[in-house]
């Protein structure tokens, strides 16, 4: 069985009743952004996540207090689980990337320089029907040194999927359920910019979100906004 999702051009998945059991994702993008207003494209080697949106099928905004490095708690909020199941690269490269919680561009030395995702990840594991999936790229941050990063306040990210309407006329981002489906195919609705003939805004291919701090620096900010306007009102 075969499941193939594709960012940029047309994206095709094989499907089956309940769950994948060996799997082929396909990942392509052009010119991923690695700022808000798209000007420059990521750079080689950049981090990049599959993820498991749950339920609610949207990125819910990562914290500084979301977990630790060691659980994977770090990069995902709320419902989302990262995606942390092993793939071996097309055609089965050697040294390259291992896991979809942490892959580059492109296999080894064919990793572009203008932030073209084209990666083909395939994957032997359990994936049930109805996963949200979508993914998630870390300007700045290098994928080869995952395991031992740590979030930092202001970290920019970008993020990619389609949930609730196709523009582009494929399907929806999410693992059928349709057992018809097993021996066709069902098309993802691809990333296509506007300035490349689509229909999604360029700037759905920038990195525009950033990091919060913890909640107990937020909660410290306002604790003094609050004494800051009592000591004013006083005054008055």
């Amino acid at each position: 069985m075969r499941l193939i999702f594709n960012t940029c051009a047309l994206a095709v998945l094989g499907a089956v009743s309940s769950a994948y059991g060996s799997i082929a994702i396909g990942l392509q993008a052009f010119n991923l952004r690695n700022d808000a207003v798209g000007t420059a494209a990521v750079t080689q080697g950049i981090l990049i996540q599959l993820v498991n949106l749950g339920p609610d099928g949207v990125f819910n905004q990562v914290t500084l207090a979301d977990g630790d490095v060691s659980s994977l708690g770090q990069w995902v909020s709320g419902d989302d689980l990262l995606l942390n199941v092993s793939f071996i690269g097309s055609p089965n490269i050697s040294g390259d990337f291992t896991s979809t919680n942490a892959f580059d561009l492109a296999a080894q030395a064919n990793d572009p320089t203008n932030g073209d995702l084209d990666r083909i990840l395939s994957i032997s594991a359990s994936i049930p029907a109805g996963t949200k999936l979508g993914i998630r790229w870390f300007p700045g941050l290098s994928a080869s040194n995952f395991s031992g990063l740590t979030l930092q306040s202001g970290q920019k990210y970008g993020q990619f999927t389609r949930q609730n309407a196709s523009l582009n006329n494929g399907e929806l981002w999410v693992v059928p359920f349709d057992p018809s489906l097993a021996s066709g195919t069902v098309s993802f609705d691809a990333l296509a910019a506007t300035d490349i003939g689509g229909a999604d805004p360029t700037a759905a291919r920038n990195a525009n979100f950033t990091v919060v701090p913890e909640p107990a620096a937020i909660g410290m900010s306002l604790l003094g906004a609050a004494g800051l306007a009592m000591l004013r009102r006083r005054r008055a």
